[in-house]
């Protein structure tokens, strides 16, 4: 079974089960191979070091919010990789003497940076790589290092135009952090 994204194609939750049935849990290292048309062109696009970093579920998550035909077709309902919930935690801080607001939020899949701030600090570029995400072409700052007292997290972050924040510290710092015990 081959899965397209169009509406005459299987849905992608008998796809999902399909492939699961076939694969067991590899499933999702092999859903490439049985994509064709825009849904292969949507998988090509996203970075799949990153994504092998996710669980299943997640990855499951991923393709059910892309491609899933549900009740609410007319609202927007695909997450992009670049979606996230709310954040749970706001920092204040400041890079080279300028003032920057951090939001901690684990339910981004990245790290991503405010493209005024990159600006501003005028990071270098040798280390930026274009790649197309869902039409949009997007800015990833490869293995940028930023520095918290005396923890450094080297990391990727994509640029964004964010209103109210400067650094989005995602899932992957969450996973490079550890355990985290937050009392509010």
């Amino acid at each position: 079974m081959y899965f397209t994204g169009k509406c005459d194609g299987p849905s992608i939750e008998s796809f999902i089960k399909e492939r699961k049935s076939a694969c067991g849990d590899m499933w999702p290292h092999l859903v490439g191979f049985k994509l064709q048309g825009d849904a292969a062109i949507w998988w090509k696009s996203l970075d799949y070091k990153e994504m092998m970093r996710l669980s299943n579920g997640e990855i499951e998550k991923i393709l059910l919010d892309k491609w899933s035909q549900g009740e609410n077709k007319d609202k927007e309902r695909t997450k992009s990789l670049f979606s996230c919930e709310k954040s749970i935690l706001q920092v204040h801080g400041c890079i080279h003497k300028e003032n920057i607001i951090v939001s901690i939020n684990p339910s981004c899949m990245h790290n991503f940076i405010n493209v005024q701030l990159v600006n501003r600090l005028q990071v270098p570029i040798k280390n930026i790589q274009s790649i197309d995400v869902e039409g949009e072409n997007v800015q990833i700052f490869k293995d940028l290092k930023i520095t918290m007292d005396k923890y450094v997290l080297h990391s990727d972050f994509y640029a964004m135009d964010m209103d109210k924040v400067d650094i989005v510290l995602g899932y992957p710092w969450i996973e490079s952090v550890g355990t985290i015990n937050i009392n509010v």
